[in-house]
């Protein structure tokens, strides 16, 4: 079945009508036109003159329509759109895919922009999903509170649920959990449903984060709300789900380039003071004092000599880190405790390495 038809499908089910969404029909067919339109855009990313550029969101008028119905603004949309190119079929290509084997460019092309197909529809029908479950309200509450991007990563009872506990304001937060908006491979996809048994625990509460900024606007939320409750901040867990490597974690976009945490924004504390705005004792005044951060990010624990970026942070924040060595596919297992294991492969699995106030334990 066809992703447009699948969404056709959707629109019409039982359980979309008694869900009380708000869209009508002339919005529900342009979701599905959307689907079809994506095609287009697909062969233009794959035009030599685009090669370390991704598409944009006006290269397709009917996406922009798509987000103007739903009442996002055209910034947000730019943003949420630049969250999805992050996977784009010139990414793939160019990361070394199966010609730098066999010399067959055009057939790794023809295969990156087949998954680059499949991977815009799933996000449009995530949207899609939320869009005919969710009132607008809720929709937007997704995106202006939690910073979605990715709608397919969630679903919209679990969506709806987080909304009114943030909002009841009587749970305490105890536990974060961050997954980055960029995502070049489409692991980031399930990373929302390995994380479940804490996800799942009272307490715990999902964000989307596309740069540093957006990770201390989160921290800073948190402590804001906790404050408003008269309680004082005590999360136990923040766990940032992202593409990693030695130096930093990705967690967006700008432009062409990579947004996100790197060991210079701690080792430069002028640099850091702009662009995180989070001293040591800063992250401390919104989460406490006991706080321990989790990185899910391939080889941010990596290196036995020099700073890598799960010292980095835990120097910079005084506290507790665990990060992988190694290249991984995701987190495989984390519990409140904060006893992690990240799988490495599909029968290999790995424990993190820990850091202590910058020193390895």
């Amino acid at each position: 079945m066809s992703n447009a038809a699948k969404a056709e499908k959707l629109i019409d089910s039982t359980a979309v009508q008694e869900a009380g969404g708000f869209m009508d029909l002339d919005m529900r067919g342009s979701f599905v036109d959307t689907i079809d339109a994506w095609s287009g855009l697909a062969r233009l990313s794959l035009d030599p003159q685009n090669i370390g550029e991704p598409p944009k969101l006006e290269y397709l008028p009917r996406f922009g329509e798509m987000f103007d119905m739903l009442g996002i603004s055209e910034q947000e949309a730019g943003s949420i759109f630049d969250s999805w190119m992050t996977y784009n079929a010139f990414n793939r290509v160019l990361s070394g895919g199966l010609w730098a084997v066999i010399g067959d460019i055009d057939g790794e092309m023809h295969i990156a922009k087949s998954r680059q197909i499949g991977r815009m529809s799933q996000n449009v029908l995530g949207l899609l999903n939320h869009a005919v479950s969710l009132d607008l309200d809720e929709l937007h509450g997704a995106i202006d509170t939690f910073g979605i991007h990715h709608f397919d990563r969630h679903s919209p009872s679990a969506i709806r649920r987080q909304l009114e506990r943030w909002e009841a304001g009587d749970e305490a937060v105890s536990n974060v959990f961050v997954v980055a908006h960029a995502d070049n491979n489409g692991n980031l996809r399930k990373s929302v449903k390995r994380a479940k048994a804490l996800i799942e625990h009272e307490g715990t509460f999902v964000f989307e984060a596309g740069s540093a900024v957006d990770l201390s606007k989160i921290m800073v939320a948190i402590g804001s709300r906790e404050r408003q409750a008269n309680r004082k901040p005590a999360v136990k867990n923040i766990v940032i789900e992202a593409h990693g490597y030695r130096e930093g974690i990705a967690l967006g976009v700008d432009g062409k380039y990579t947004e996100g945490v790197t060991v210079s924004d701690y080792t430069d504390s002028v640099k850091g003071a702009d662009k995180i705005g989070a001293t040591a004792n800063d992250y401390r005044r919104h989460l406490g004092d006991e706080f321990r951060i989790i990185l899910g990010g391939c080889e941010a624990a990596a290196g036995k000599r020099g700073i890598n970026i799960a010292r980095a942070m835990s120097e910079g924040h005084h506290t507790t880190v665990k990060a992988p060595r190694h290249k991984i596919s995701g987190i495989a297992r984390v519990n409140l405790q904060g006893d992690t294991t990240y799988q490495r492969s599909k029968f290999i699995r790995t424990k993190a390495v820990t850091y202590t106030a910058g020193a390895e334990t």
